[in-house]
C-alpha cells in the first residue's frame, strides 16, 4: 500500500526484495517524497570500506559486535568470510557464496575488505536522504533541492502511519535488525492542514544536522564579500534569498511550480537550484516577547558561477521574480517581498515594490487627503471656518508701525543741478550747509568742521 505522501526505506523490507515504501503524512498530500538512500545490501560498494564489492581473492568481515540484515543479490566468490554474532543474510534467486581457490582476478589485487557499520548512518544526516515532488521523478532522478534541515524528514512527513503490515514487519527479526532504533521515532497522525505549508519543525535539531553533515563534506568555498545564511541551512552561500509576505490564499506548491515553469524550465536559468519553505520570522524588535512568531515564505536561488560571477545568475532571477511579484504577486496572495543578495562583487538587500494591496492602499490615502483639503477649502470659502492670526505676524506689523514718520531723505549732492529744498530739516541749517562747500580754481571740495581750515592754509 502506497499513500500520496510517504517516506521510503531501500532495504530489504518485505523479504528483502526491491524497495520498501514507508507510508507517511505530509501536508495536504501535495507535497513530498523522502527516500532513505544507504542500505545494507551486499553489492552496494559505498557499503565496504575499500569502496568496491569484494572479489575472489579479498577476506570479507562483518563486525562481530554488530546487528546487521544483509541482502545479497547474485552469487560471489571468496576467499575468506568472518560472520557476525547475531546477523542474517537474505539471498535472491540463484545467490550463493563460494569459496575460491585464491587465483588472482584481473582488477582485483585482494586483501581484507569490511563492511561498513551500518550504524554510522545517522538520521538526522541531511546527505542520508532524498527528496521528490512525485513517484516519477525517483525513476528520473529529479530530485528537489532543498535546505539543510528540510532534508531530513520533518515534523509532519516523518510521523509513520500506524500500517498493519509494517507493524507485523518490526516484530520478526529481520525488522528488528533493519530498524534498532525506529523506536525513536513519534507515531502521530499529525498532519499540516494549511496549503501555505507548515514549519518543518527541525530548528530543534539544527545543530545535530549541520554536524552529521559536516563530518564528511565541507561547505562550498565561499566567493562573495557578505554571504547569505538562509534560515534552516548549514552553510553560508552566495546567491540570493527571498522573503515573501504572504495572505491564507497562498498556496505553496502552486507558487512552487509557477517559479519552476516561468523561469527554471527555461535554459537561461535551467541551472539554478530554487528551495521554497515556510520559515519563521525574527521579530522586528528584539528583547519583546511575542506570543508566537510570525512566519514568512523563504526562497533560496544558488548558481553554479564562480569568481566575480558568483551568485549573479541567481540574482539576475531574483529580480525577474520580484517584476513578477510587483504585478502578480497579489493574485497569488503575496502582499510584499524582499530580496537579499550576495554576488562576487557585494550584497544588497532590495524591498520589493508596492504590490496590488499596497497600490490600493496608497491610492485610497491620497483620495482621502485630497477630499480632507477640499472640505477646509469649502469651509474657509463660506466663512465658517478663519484662520488664526499668527502671533508673530501680530509683532511683525507692530514693528513697521515704529518705522513710520518722514524720511531721512540725506543731504544733496552740490555737483547736481538739484534744488535742495529749504524747509527740510537737516544737520546744518541753510546757512550753514553753505559755509560747507567751497569753491576754488582745483573745483569744488567739502570743509570738514572738526577742524579749522584756517590751519590749512599756507
Amino acid at each position: 500500500m502506497m499513500l500520496a505522501c510517504e517516506i521510503q526505506q531501500f532495504g530489504s523490507y518485505a523479504a528483502g526484495v526491491g524497495t520498501s515504501w514507508l507510508p507517511a503524512l505530509s501536508g495536504f498530500c501535495s507535497a513530498v517524497y523522502k527516500q532513505w538512500i544507504p542500505d545494507t545490501n551486499y553489492e552496494n560498494s559505498s557499503n565496504w570500506d575499500r569502496g568496491r564489492v569484494p572479489c575472489a581473492t579479498d577476506r570479507v568481515v562483518f563486525l562481530p559486535e554488530k546487528k546487521v540484515s544483509v541482502y545479497v543479490e547474485s552469487s560471489h566468490s571468496i576467499l575468506d568470510l568472518n560472520l557476525p554474532r547475531d546477523a542474517e543474510f537474505i539471498f535472491g534467486h540463484d545467490a550463493e557464496f563460494a569459496a575460491s581457490n585464491g587465483a588472482q582476478e584481473p582488477g582485483c589485487d585482494g586483501g581484507t575488505i569490511t563492511f561498513r557499520d551500518p550504524d554510522e548512518h545517522q538520521w538526522y544526516d541531511p546527505t542520508l536522504w532524498q527528496a521528490v515532488v512525485s513517484e516519477d521523478d525517483l525513476d528520473t532522478g529529479h530530485y528537489l533541492f532543498t535546505v539543510h534541515e528540510e532534508s531530513v524528514p520533518c515534523h509532519h512527513d516523518s510521523k509513520f502511519i500506524n500500517d498493519k503490515d509494517f507493524q507485523e514487519f518490526l516484530k520478526t527479526n529481520t525488522g528488528k535488525l533493519q530498524f534498532p532504533d525506529l523506536t525513536a521515532i513519534q507515531v502521530t497522525n499529525e498532519r499540516c492542514r494549511e496549503k501555505s505549508g507548515c514549519e518543518c519543525g527541525n530548528s530543534v535539531n539544527h545543530n545535530r544536522i549541520c554536524a552529521n553533515l559536516l563530518k564528511h563534506l565541507e561547505c562550498p568555498a565561499i566567493e562573495c564579500r557578505e554571504p547569505l545564511n538562509p534560515v534552516g541551512h548549514c552553510c553560508p552561500i552566495c546567491g540570493a534569498t527571498l522573503t515573501l509576505q504572504y495572505t491564507e490564499t497562498f498556496d505553496l506548491e502552486l507558487y512552487r511550480n509557477r517559479l519552476q515553469h516561468l523561469y527554471l524550465n527555461t535554459p537561461m536559468y535551467s541551472s539554478i537550484q530554487m528551495a521554497m519553505s515556510k520559515v519563521p520570522k525574527a521579530p522586528a524588535i528584539t528583547g519583546l516577547h511575542q506570543r508566537e512568531a510570525a512566519t514568512v515564505i523563504q526562497v533560496l536561488l544558488l548558481d553554479q558561477q564562480t569568481g566575480e560571477n558568483a551568485g549573479r545568475l541567481a540574482v539576475a532571477l531574483a529580480m525577474e521574480i520580484m517584476k513578477d511579484i510587483n504585478s502578480q504577486g497579489a493574485t497569488f496572495g503575496i502582499t510584499e517581498g524582499e530580496v537579499q543578495t550576495a554576488t562576487g562583487s557585494g550584497s544588497e538587500r532590495h524591498t520589493g515594490g508596492m504590490t496590488g494591496g499596497a497600490i490600493a492602499g496608497t491610492v485610497v490615502t491620497l483620495l482621502l487627503l485630497l477630499l480632507g483639503l477640499a472640505s477646509l477649502v469649502a469651509l474657509f470659502m463660506r466663512g465658517t471656518l478663519r484662520f488664526p492670526t499668527l502671533p508673530f505676524l501680530k509683532k511683525a506689523d507692530r514693528h513697521m508701525e515704529t518705522l513710520g514718520g518722514p524720511t531721512d531723505k540725506g543731504f544733496d549732492n552740490p555737483i547736481f543741478d538739484t534744488d535742495m529744498p529749504m524747509d527740510l530739516p537737516g544737520l546744518y541749517s541753510t546757512n550753514e550747509a553753505l559755509k560747507t562747500v567751497s569753491y576754488s580754481s582745483s573745483g569744488v571740495h567739502f570743509v570738514n568742521p572738526v577742524y579749522d581750515e584756517t590751519e590749512f592754509n599756507i
